[in-house]
């Protein structure tokens, strides 16, 4: 850019898709062209829901790395309970769908021991009650806005007020923060006009 002379960059793209691209081909919805330019080199990842046994070792490195971006004290790893829960949950979100599990967890108690938490986010997630390993799950009936008006609620207490932060943590703009507060009806404190 800015320059009347081409200089060529070495680059190596990587991509992850959750499609089929051969089937995609065939059916006419991606260029042949460039699925070949991309299959140089492929890695097949199997979905989480067939690699249980790699929970517990995500559930802790996804622990450290919240915990260290939240900037809380040293919280416990996951108890048994909670990783039965986890592992009988069908992930359809994936690994990403794990993270921000525990994110969330982090962010609303502060730990991963509250099996509870963990049924109540799984649910959110996918609408319908988390499976337990020993029956029905214990739910608080609560329906989705609910318990985003109370994930937001407890991030804003969490920070002290501080919307800059609380946003942060919730992974939106300051500005959806206060849509949402309005939406949900959450009283932000005047008092609280911190950043």
């Amino acid at each position: 850019m800015g320059s009347e002379h081409t200089v060529q960059v070495p680059v190596r793209v990587v991509a992850a898709t959750n499609r089929d691209l051969r089937a995609e081909v065939e059916a006419g919805r991606f260029r042949e062209d460039f699925f070949y330019r991309l299959a140089a080199y492929e890695i097949e990842l199997p979905p989480l829901a067939e690699r249980r046994s790699d929970i517990p070792s995500l559930v802790e490195h996804f622990r450290r790395r919240h915990q260290e971006r939240l900037g809380l004290a040293e919280v416990e790893p996951a108890g048994a309970d909670v990783l039965e829960v986890l592992q009988a949950h069908s992930w359809p979100g994936n690994v990403r769908e794990l993270e921000h599990v525990v994110q969330r967890a982090l962010v609303d108690s502060g730990s991963l021991s509250d099996v509870q938490i963990v049924h109540s986010l799984l649910e959110a997630a996918t609408g319908r009650e988390a499976p337990s390993p020993d029956g029905p799950a214990i739910g608080d009936d609560l329906s989705l806005k609910e318990l985003e008006k109370l994930h937001i609620e407890a991030v804003l207490e969490r920070c002290g007020g501080n919307r800059t932060r609380a946003a942060e943590i919730l992974g939106i703009e300051r500005k959806s923060l206060y849509r949402k507060a309005e939406r949900l009806g959450i009283v932000l404190d005047p008092k609280e006009n911190a950043p």
